[in-house]
This record gives structure tokens, sequence and C-alpha cells, in this order.
């Protein structure tokens, strides 16, 4: 049976989102998805969860939000679905996406647009402490580029589901960002030319200038100009 979504009027859009997106995917490709509410179709390659209650994932594994038991650099793609709208750990769950996601690879993140009447009622409902309040695009923005990750592309779409001025207030996004390699900087060692005195040429040493020192104070001065 599926689970009830945190908001029903995106179910429509979040199913359409997932063959949209599911479509876009290369088909080997080892993706991690994390829904806000029904997680995706099974496939082999994917690895489906959702939110859970008390800041826990569900689905194909359970675990805290804050510890996904999965090996750092192991997944191609990694899809938030809106679990940053829904969740109080959205910072939490983007550093536990990007540590799983390969470097070089795609972070894609769909979520409620500026404009959008869920993102006004989620607001609301935030200011009376009774849901987390989505984070927006330049929050987004922020928080990749902190960690590292380069070509941000945003694309804002409406949900063509509802129809007249409704459509309006129907604001989403789609965001991807690529997360770069970060390569430790390479040591440079100078080499140093150490000089060594050799045979039969003299070299001063502590006595021999302390025997120059004594020898020219008791010399003089005069006798030094020409």
């Amino acid at each position: 049976m599926a689970e009830p979504h945190p908001l029903p009027d995106l179910s429509h859009l979040c199913t359409r989102e997932q063959r949209v997106l599911g479509e876009a995917l290369a088909v080997h490709d080892r993706v991690l998805w994390l829904a806000a509410g029904q997680q995706p179709e099974a496939n082999p390659a994917c690895l489906a969860l959702r939110l859970g209650e008390h800041n826990t994932i569900e689905g194909d594994l359970c675990a805290a939000i804050d510890a996904w038991p999965i090996r750092d650099r192991s997944m191609d793609q990694v899809i938030l679905q809106h679990s940053l709208d829904f969740s109080p750990l959205g910072a939490v769950v983007i550093g536990e996406a990007l540590r799983v996601l390969k470097p070089e690879r795609e972070l894609w993140i769909t979520g409620l647009g500026r404009l959008g009447w869920q993102r006004w009622r989620m607001s609301w409902q935030a200011g009376r402490g009774h849901r987390p309040h989505p984070p927006s695009l330049n929050q987004l923005r922020l928080l990749l580029m902190s960690h590292g990750c380069v070509d941000l592309q945003v694309q804002c779409f409406q949900n063509d589901a509802l129809a007249g001025s409704a459509s309006m207030f129907s604001d989403h996004y789609l965001l991807r960002a690529r997360k770069r390699e970060i390569r430790p900087m390479a040591t440079t060692h100078r080499r140093v030319r150490v000089l060594k005195s050799r045979a039969g040429v003299w070299s001063p040493s502590a006595r021999n200038l302390r025997e120059l020192d004594a020898d020219w104070s008791g010399r003089d001065p005069s006798r030094l100009v020409a």
C-alpha cells in the first residue's frame, strides 16, 4: 500500500516528475532517489528512499537522516525530490547526498518555487511551528557552492494540471549541480644546494673569525685608509 503524500496536492506532480526524471537518467547509472512522499517505482539500479518520521529515511533501507549507511562516492546520480521542502535538516540531507555522490556527477533537486501557493501555505505553517520552512533557491545556491558544487542550473515550471489562474501559483523548480572533484594541492619541495668546503680551500670558522676580529681591532684605523 502506497504511503500518503505529505501534501496530497503534490502527489500528481511528483508522479510526473519521477517519470520525466527517470527517462533523463542513464540506464546503467546507480541512482539514489530520496522523495518526500511515495518513493519511485522499483528499479534494480535505483536505491528508492522516502522521508520517514522522526528524521529518518525509509524504503530500500532504513536509517537516520544524518547517517546514511552508504559508501562514500558510490552513486552516479542523487535525486532529492521535494525532500528539502519537508525536512527540517535540509543542510544535513545535502551533505549526505554529496558524500555518497561520485565526483563530477550530478545532484538533482526538485522543490517548491517562490510563487507556489504550496510554499506560501508551508511558510505560514512554519511560522506557527507546524512545519519546517522550505529553503529558497538562493539559500540552496549558497549551500551547494559552499560544498564546492559548480555548473548550477535552475529550471522553473508550472503544474499544467491546474487550470486557469490557479496555474500561475503552481511554481516549481528543478536544480542541477555538479560535484567538483577537489584534489589536494601538490606539495613542492625546493632543492637547496649545500656548499661544502673543498680540500685546500680556507673556510672561515668561529675561531678564525675571532682571531681576525682581534687582529683588526688592534690595528690603527688610519693605516687602513689608502
